[in-house]
């Protein structure tokens, strides 16, 4: 089963206007909108944009209401660290471009970042933030951080 990762940011700009940053930061190509989604595509990846308001679930755990959800699909399972490096980097890009809280669920059921309140927490209890794990994924975030535990139940 390939991985999948769910990005939820609270942010008035359209899908159009995400889908915009992913194409000009981050490398991937516009492809045909699915409904109302907007949707991008990379090396091994698919995005899909979307206007979900919710605040329900893992976003209920941390504390925090969403306005748009990008969910990133991997589209080559024999190339997932590909697919972790280009969802790193458009997270990295979504949270310099669009202000808000955030949060990140990683493959597919683990909450592994979130921005609450412009406070960055890695959760710690995820392995993929240790320098000795390939690909190297902390590296990718360049703002500031701290480790922690993101509540989930």
């Amino acid at each position: 089963m390939a991985p999948d990762a769910t990005f939820w940011i609270d942010t008035p700009d359209s899908p159009a206007d995400i889908q915009a940053l992913l194409v000009t930061q981050c490398g991937f190509l516009t492809i045909d909108d699915l409904g109302a989604a907007k949707r991008a595509t990379g090396e091994g990846i698919v995005a899909f944009v979307s206007a979900e308001k919710t605040d329900g679930g893992y976003l209920e755990d941390a504390g925090i209401r969403a306005r748009r959800k990008i969910y990133f699909s991997c589209s080559d399972k024999d190339n997932s660290a590909e697919w972790t490096r280009n969802v790193f980097r458009a997270v990295n890009a979504l949270l310099h471009a669009f202000g808000g809280d955030a949060l990140l669920i990683y493959a597919p059921d683990y909450p592994t970042l979130l921005r609450k309140k412009g406070d960055l927490v890695l959760d710690e209890r995820r392995g993929l933030w240790s320098l000795d794990v390939e690909p190297q994924i902390l590296p990718l975030i360049d703002l500031p951080f701290r480790f922690g535990i993101i509540p989930s139940t």
